[in-house]
């Protein structure tokens, strides 16, 4: 599909110009409802297919009963998140960029719930790797392909002509002539066509979609952590985390069945330096801090990043209503067309399943921390200070010595 073809941002302002001072999404969603409206729009033909309803829970009406079944739970504060957000940014707008184009945004065509309906549809339909930023694009055609957890990347950057871009590098979504569909096998005459969304847990799946893949589940919880406002080496903790060019917030996925994520362990070890493990913040030890939290610091550094994770888990546990054994039991027992109900009692039971095996991993890493070697020891190994039993070597009647 050509880039000439792609609704973007910057098709977006060149339409409407009094939107270039929004956040790309805000530039493309009034667009998106101002194109709706329009019968000469060049998209009019894709728009017009565009599912009037979306199922994702952001859509559900405040009294469906497994709207209920999410209290709670990530997906339904995720949910409830959006909604108040989406809110915030519309009110906004319309009284600012909205209110002084009454002609160009007339209120026929522009309200809360279409400007909710356009939110919810480019994040239905903007896919890796034109999902953020100025790279978000709806791109007609390619976003009919549906999700398959087992599948090759639903979208593929290509160069002019549909010549791949992989050859040399694939380009960025940003510098790419066209996105196409790359076969990942061969496929039969009348054979449905699947991509992958991207590798997501079933509560962003649902979120984004309303559905979860029945063929290649993927329980969990996603872990969202930061550096705490609080802390008084804060500051010098995102020093460590520019120079090693990791995400200042960066977001773990639990899953069970799993170890804890790549990278997960590192980062609390980084949240709960402080005490006299903070001299590794010193500037000295800049370049290789991050590297010195793949290993243990101390042994109340390890524990308080294994607390760290054990309380939150249990308090995210007793936010539910009741037990994983009792979503297992009302899942059996759910009538089969019931849709929504079984997305919701799956999601959260996936949910809780992943902070049962956080909360359970790093349980065990806490019991087992005080048996580790830590930094100390390390550097003292390493100057030749301390033989394989933890002994120190240091001996000062050693004829090395008595020149002092």
């Amino acid at each position: 599909m050509p880039r000439s073809l792609w609704l973007t941002p910057a098709v977006a302002v060149k339409a409407l110009p009094m939107l270039s001072e929004q956040p790309p999404w805000v530039q493309l969603a009034p667009f998106l409802l101002h194109q709706r409206a329009r019968a000469d729009s060049p998209w009019a033909a894709y728009l017009h297919c565009l599912p009037e309803a979306l199922d994702s829970p952001v859509f559900w009406a405040v009294d469906e009963p497994a709207l209920a079944e999410l209290v709670g739970s990530q997906l339904g504060e995720s949910a409830a998140s959006y909604r108040a957000y989406v809110a915030g940014v519309w009110d906004g707008l319309a009284a600012g960029v909205l209110a002084a184009s009454p002609a160009v945004f007339p209120a026929a065509t522009f309200s809360p719930a279409a400007f909710l309906w356009a939110f919810g549809t480019l994040r239905a339909r903007c896919l890796p790797p034109a999902d953020l930023g100025s790279d978000l694009a709806l791109i007609p055609g390619l976003d009919l392909v549906n999700h398959a957890g087992s599948a090759g990347p639903a979208w593929t950057p290509a160069n002019a002509g549909g010549l791949l871009g992989g050859f040399g590098g694939a380009p960025p979504a940003a510098s790419a002539a066209a996105m196409a569909l790359l076969a990942s096998r061969g496929v039969a005459a009348g054979e449905q066509l699947y991509g992958s969304y991207g590798s997501r847990l079933d509560s962003q799946l649902a979120l984004d979609y309303g559905f979860v893949d029945a063929l290649s589940p993927a329980p969990g919880y996603l872990l969202q952590l930061a550096l705490a406002e609080g802390d008084r080496f804060a500051d010098d903790k995102a020093d460590v985390l520019e120079v090693a060019r990791q995400a200042a917030a960066p977001a773990f996925a639990l899953r069970p069945g799993q170890p804890p994520p790549p990278g997960l362990t590192p980062f609390l070890r980084l949240l709960s330096l402080g005490g006299p493990d903070a001299f590794l913040l010193e500037p000295i030890f800049r370049d290789q801090a991050w590297t010195l939290m793949q290993d243990p610091v101390s042994l109340a550094n390890e524990r308080a990043a294994c607390t760290a994770v054990v309380q939150g888990a249990g308090a995210a546990l007793a936010g539910f209503s009741c037990t994983a054994a009792a979503d297992e039991a009302a899942l059996r027992a759910l009538a089969s067309d019931d849709e929504r109900m079984r997305l919701a009692l799956r999601v959260r039971l996936g949910e809780k399943r992943g902070l049962l095996a956080a909360l359970e991993a790093f349980q065990a890493a806490e019991a087992a921390a005080p048996g580790l070697e830590f930094y100390q020891e390390r550097r003292l190994r390493s100057l030749k200070l301390m033989d394989e039993g933890g002994q120190s070597t240091y001996d000062p009647f050693n004829d090395s010595f008595k020149s002092w």
